[in-house]
């Protein structure tokens, strides 16, 4: 069997997810490679591992639950870091450690400074809880907080990108300094969660170029800057990702239209939504 994601929480072994805190023992001749986060051909480097211990679930054997969160309309008005921090709480003292958090998002963007809070605010719930984004449509500053999740899926007709910024009116654009800004925090954060950094500056600027090839044995992916790959993605337009592109190129984790669908791709068939 194979690795294929690691996080800090937990890890994907054939596509199937387990938590860190279950598992016993791994061996392998491959296991001192598998310590780190997805670089951009596709490999594990090695870093240094930090052990985090969680707290025990209440009650010893809590059901793992799934928290649908609605983040709809625009991004630092409706859609905040409000009330995921008031939900995070409230799962932190009555269910512990181990929940699924679902971000359904619909947004078309919004206020691109509010994305800071919304990405450490992720990142923070991420290191007891499993952070889902589930794309109806993440535009802008929606799609830059949906690759802060651990797993993105896409309904059949999501779409996620186009990270362009303008002050005051569309006839004004950032600087090119602050559109640089914001690809390398993209890029830092895409490769947190063990994504191509190449995918930022094609969402962010026109002229840049994300293509791909698969190895047709193994089903790796590696990702290019460029043209070279043998499958495009961006041809070197604002690029805004459909749901089965995203999935054929490995950017995302799955597709599906409603909450059994849904429930199925997670290996969660059955659990409660709450």
């Amino acid at each position: 069997r194979s690795i294929t994601k690691i996080l800090s929480k937990f890890i994907k072994v054939d596509g199937k997810l387990i938590f860190i805190t279950d598992i016993l023992s791994i061996s392998g001749s491959d296991t001192d490679a598998a310590t780190g986060e997805e670089t951009v051909s596709g490999t594990l480097p090695k870093q240094n591992t930090k052990e985090h211990s969680l707290k025990q679930r209440k009650d010893g054997d809590l059901p793992i639950t799934v928290f649908m969160l609605p983040m709809k309309g625009t991004v630092g008005e409706t859609m905040r870091a409000t009330e995921l921090q008031v939900l995070a709480q409230y799962i932190d003292e009555n269910y512990g450690p181990g929940q699924v958090i679902v971000l359904k998002i619909h947004s078309g963007g919004g206020y691109s400074w509010t994305w800071s809070d919304l990405k450490d605010l992720i990142f923070k719930i991420r290191e007891n809880h499993r952070v889902i984004a589930w794309i109806e449509r993440a535009i802008s500053a929606a799609a830059m907080t949906a690759i802060c999740c651990d797993e993105i899926y896409y309904t059949q007709f999501g779409e996620c990108g186009s990270c362009t910024g303008w002050s005051g009116s569309p006839n004004n654009p950032v600087s090119m300094r602050k559109q640089n800004d914001s690809i390398h925090e993209m890029e830092k954060v895409l490769a947190r969660s063990s994504r191509t950094p190449y995918l930022a500056a094609p969402m962010v600027l026109s002229g840049k170029w994300l293509s791909y090839d698969k190895d047709p044995i193994t089903g790796d992916f590696t990702y290019y800057d460029s043209p070279e790959g043998e499958f495009p993605v961006s041809s070197g337009d604002g690029l805004t990702l459909a749901a089965k592109q995203s999935f054929d190129a490995g950017l995302c984790d799955g597709i599906a239209n409603t909450e059994e669908e849904l429930l199925v791709l997670l290996n969660l068939e059955g659990a409660e939504i709450n």
